[in-house]
C-alpha cells in the first residue's frame, strides 16, 4: 500500500521492518501495486479525468525502485493493428493487475473509463490487456466484453487462465479454452 506521495513501504517479514521505495517523481497517487513473486513490483497511476495532458503510467522495478521501466510506451496489439498504450491512458486509467502464479512475467491488466470511436463507446475493444513478457507487449484480451469499464480482475490459481472481471453490468469469466469472455450467472 501506499502511504505517501513518491515512495511506497516494503515490508520484509524476516527482519520485521519496513524499508522505502521510491517511485518516480510523475507518480504521486498509486493504485493498483502488484508485487509478484520473483521480485518484480508493478506500480500505476490512478489519475481519472478527461484531461488528455494527465500521463497515467504503468512502471515496474526488480530492484527495489532503483531503477523503473515504463511499460506505457509498449504497443497494445488488436486485430492486427497497434497503439502504444499510452495512447490509451489519458481518458482511462489502470484499474487492476493480475500476474500468472506460475509464470509472474505473464501479467494481465483492467482498464478503466470507456474507450470510444467517433464519439461512440466500443464494447469488446480495450477493457483487459494481456503481457506474456513482463508489459514489454500487450494483447487485446477483450473479446466478449461490454463497453463499459472493468473495474477488478481475479485470477483463478492453478487454472488454465481462469479469469473474472468485474465490470459495472457484472462479473465475466474466460479462460484459454475460450474464445470470448461470458457473464457469469451461475451460483451469484
Amino acid at each position: 500500500p501506499l502511504l505517501g506521495q513518491a515512495w511506497i513501504l516494503k515490508y520484509n517479514e524476516s527482519t520485521n521492518s519496513f524499508s522505502r521505495i521510491s517511485v518516480p517523481s510523475e507518480i504521486t497517487e498509486a493504485s493498483p501495486l502488484c508485487p509478484t513473486p520473483d521480485g518484480w513490483l508493478y506500480v500505476t497511476t490512478h489519475s481519472w479525468g478527461h484531461d488528455v495532458n494527465v500521463n497515467n503510467l504503468l512502471v515496474k522495478t526488480n530492484n527495489d525502485g532503483t531503477t523503473w521501466t515504463d511499460l506505457t510506451q509498449s504497443p497494445v496489439y488488436h486485430n492486427g493493428q497497434s497503439v502504444l498504450l499510452k495512447d490509451l491512458l489519458p481518458w482511462r486509467v489502470i484499474t487492476d493487475i493480475k500476474y500468472d502464479e506460475l509464470n509472474p512475467q505473464r501479467i494481465w491488466i483492467t482498464l478503466g473509463g470507456f474507450f470510444k470511436e467517433n464519439n461512440i463507446p466500443v464494447a469488446e475493444k480495450y477493457r483487459v490487456l494481456y503481457s506474456p513478457n513482463g508489459g514489454g507487449a500487450w494483447y487485446d484480451y477483450s473479446e466478449g466484453l461490454p463497453c463499459f469499464p472493468a473495474l477488478c480482475l481475479e485470477k483463478q490459481p492453478g487454472s488454465d487462465d481462469r479469469l473474472f472481471v468485474g465490470t459495472d453490468v457484472g462479473v465475466f469469466y474466460r479462460d484459454k479454452t475460450m474464445s470470448s469472455w461470458e457473464c457469469f450467472r451461475t451460483g451469484m
